[in-house]
């Protein structure tokens, strides 16, 4: 500040403050709100497992889904009907079509098949 007496001006330096102080609350603000987005946010790669002869269609509509909800996930899929042991590291998880044995997995139901009945065609 100078003084000339009855008044008082601010410097050069006083009067660049509030600018640089804006700036600066606009950088920590900014950069919380990137923190905070990337706390919410899933970031990494699943290895999921499903049946060739689960419905694909089903599937890819909600993968894709997924990938556009959360684009810093990479999805690393295996369609092979063999069962993968989650357990010891084959994978993340696994979509199946039959009932799980007793297991410490965790298994939800995602759709309900219809089963249908197919009858020999006689010539």
């Amino acid at each position: 500040m100078s003084r000339r007496f009855p008044v008082t001006y601010p410097t050069e330096t006083g009067c660049d403050y509030p600018m640089a102080m804006s700036v600066v609350v606009g950088t920590k603000e900014t950069a919380r709100e990137a923190a905070i987005r990337a706390a919410n946010e899933f970031a990494g790669s699943i290895r999921l497992s499903a049946p060739l002869s689960f419905d694909t269609a089903y599937l890819f509509k909600r993968l894709a889904k997924f990938a556009a909800m959360h684009p810093a996930m990479e999805l690393d899929i295996s369609f092979d009907d063999r069962l993968i042991d989650l357990a010891s590291g084959g994978g993340d998880g696994a979509i199946r079509i039959s009932a799980m044995k007793d297991s410490s997995l965790i298994a939800r139901n995602l759709a309900r098949l219809r089963a249908y009945r197919s009858e020999a065609l006689s010539i």
